[in-house]
């Protein structure tokens, strides 16, 4: 009976051990799965912070490239500019030689000698002169080019008129001027009063060509 005893009070401790091995282990794993799992999260929070460096780093790159690409561009149309403002002024300076070049050339073919042949005196006619003079009307338009014209005319015609004047009012067929005597002939024929065509177009050219003239 003592065996039997000693049997049966041996086997239930044997079961209590082996329940207390067991909840040990499961208090174990209990506590280390947490534990693995903090440490997963921690890796991914290191990750993340290791990848944002990089994207601020790629982001400041390409706005460092747009800057330098605006930049240029900058340079660029300034360097036009410029060029284009250099054209400008050496082509107005062209313009304005010619202008003058143009005005020098009308000058010296517009000069008109100081005295004329008597037999252009004797033969011209003031008042046959006044009378071919075309009076338009007033309220007539007329092109520019037209305007141009007629004021041509009458500017020569005036400048005639004058040095006829002047050679009219000459008491002497003889006239000193410095190392050269210039007479004054006297034919009777009747040639009539000849204008050089180099005159007539210098005077067009010059009023075509004058500053208060707007061209479009």
């Amino acid at each position: 009976m003592v065996s039997e005893q000693k049997l049966t009070t041996g086997t239930p401790a044997r079961h209590t051990r082996s329940h207390i091995k067991l909840e040990i282990a499961s208090q174990d794993a209990k506590q280390t799965k947490p534990i693995v799992t903090e440490e997963s999260e921690d890796d991914s929070e290191e990750e993340s912070d290791d990848d944002a460096p990089e994207e601020e780093t790629v982001s400041s790159g390409k706005q460092l490239f747009e800057q330098k690409k605006q930049a240029e561009l900058a340079s660029i149309n300034e360097q036009k500019r410029i060029l284009k403002e250099k054209r400008r002024q050496q082509d107005l300076k062209n313009k304005e030689q010619q202008l003058a070049k143009i005005q020098a050339q009308n000058t010296q073919e517009e000069e008109v000698p100081d005295l004329l042949p008597m037999d252009l005196l004797e033969t011209y006619d003031a008042s046959e002169q006044d009378q071919s003079t075309t009076i338009l009307p007033k309220k007539i338009k007329f092109s520019d080019l037209e305007n141009e014209q007629e004021n041509a005319k009458r500017l020569r015609d005036d400048t005639i008129k004058s040095k006829l004047k002047q050679a009219k009012l000459l008491n002497s067929t003889v006239s000193k001027k410095g190392p050269v005597t210039v007479r004054v002939l006297k034919q009777q024929n009747s040639r009539m009063l000849s204008v050089p065509l180099s005159t007539l177009k210098g005077k067009k050219d010059k009023w075509l060509v004058r500053k208060s003239l707007k061209r479009g």
